[in-house]
């Protein structure tokens, strides 16, 4: 038997974090998770995970920030922005052009969250 796809969930928002966590269990993915940056290059330096959907906006090292560390160091890895902000930014030109596979916004559809990762992780 296969073991399943991890993925890893970073978020500082608590809530979020773990409303994404239990969306994906649910899909049968394994999960870590990291409350930032920080935290989120920890956990791919002991275990890549097949996937990353990462919040923009948070304290210590930002989602940007670990965007550009992981394309550094593990540029295969897929990634999808959690974020509150507009698709159109320059944070957001910045994160398509480091590869970013789609955006989230939070709260928004988790459907849309599920379908973008069947697509990735098959």
């Amino acid at each position: 038997m296969l073991s399943p796809k991890t993925i890893l969930v970073v978020d500082d928002d608590h809530l979020s974090r773990t409303l994404v966590s239990r969306i994906l269990k649910k899909e049968g993915y394994a999960i870590q998770l990291a409350a930032n940056g920080r935290e989120a290059i920890d956990r791919v330096t002991e275990n890549p995970p097949d996937l990353a959907v990462v919040d923009v906006l948070m304290p210590q090292v930002s989602g940007m920030e670990f965007l550009r560390w992981l394309r550094e160091h593990h540029q295969q890895i897929p990634v999808i922005m959690l974020t509150s902000i507009e698709e159109n930014s320059r944070l957001a030109s910045e994160a398509r052009e480091l590869g970013v596979r789609d955006f989230f916004t939070k709260p928004g559809n988790y459907k849309h969250l599920l379908e973008t990762i069947h697509k990735i992780l098959p």
